[in-house]
């Protein structure tokens, strides 16, 4: 039976039967069918992807959505001016943090408008902490919707992608989206601060401050 050994990557470790080291094979199907039992069995966890597996996950653009719905959803965020009354911001944050329980192009839609300005984004990331799985299932469905053309977006998701991935104990993920996000925007603050307390080991604290900042900010919103 092979022996599996947790961390960043799993590989099955076979005894050799006249030396007392163990000695490393390729795992066959049936083999990895076992590892992959016993892992669960164990642990209750499955092996976290590969970094090149993570990076076409957050690299992907498969949204799923009608091309020209998708067009004017774009266009519709670039052209987004945040509105001057505190209503109106209310009413887009709470269409966009109904899509973490529901996810919808509505949600997605405001949603990237909340992203393009830091109060509405900061109040959506104290929803998307509430409920962190959700969040980051939500949070990716967003990615996948930013073009390519739009690299300082997608590294903003990319960085909350991140955030979320330390709130769910998801560290492979975290610190490659981290990364990917400052690549992505190299020039943007948020994501910088996120891949820096990352590399530090700091990702359980960042999460900490993100929810304090974004629980402030909401709670300011719909104090007005």
């Amino acid at each position: 039976m092979p022996e599996i050994v947790t961390g960043a990557a799993w590989w099955s470790v076979y005894q050799h039967p006249f030396i007392d080291e163990p000695r490393h094979g390729v795992v066959g199907e049936v083999a990895a069918s076992a590892a992959l039992q016993q892992m669960l069995e164990h642990t209750g966890e499955l092996p976290e992807p590969s970094k090149d597996d993570i990076e076409a996950r957050l690299n992907s653009t498969d949204h799923g959505i009608d091309a020209a719905e998708h067009a004017d959803i774009t266009e519709d965020a670039l052209a987004f001016v945040p509105p001057m009354f505190s209503d109106m911001l209310q009413r887009e944050y709470e269409q966009a943090a109904a899509g973490i329980t529901q996810p919808s192009t509505r949600a997605i839609r405001s949603a990237l408008k909340c992203f393009t300005t830091p109060r509405l984004r900061d109040t959506l990331l104290a929803a998307l902490l509430d409920e962190p799985q959700a969040g980051l299932q939500f949070t990716e469905q967003v990615m996948r919707a930013v073009p390519t053309s739009w690299p300082g977006m997608r590294a903003q998701l990319t960085a909350t992608v991140a955030v979320l991935a330390h709130a769910t104990g998801q560290a492979g993920l975290a610190g490659v989206a981290a990364h990917r996000a400052t690549e992505i925007g190299p020039d943007e603050n948020f994501p910088s601060l996120v891949a820096k307390l990352t590399d530090i080991g700091q990702g359980e604290r960042m999460v900490e401050l993100v929810r304090e900042g974004a629980e402030k900010t909401r709670t300011i919103l719909f104090a007005e």
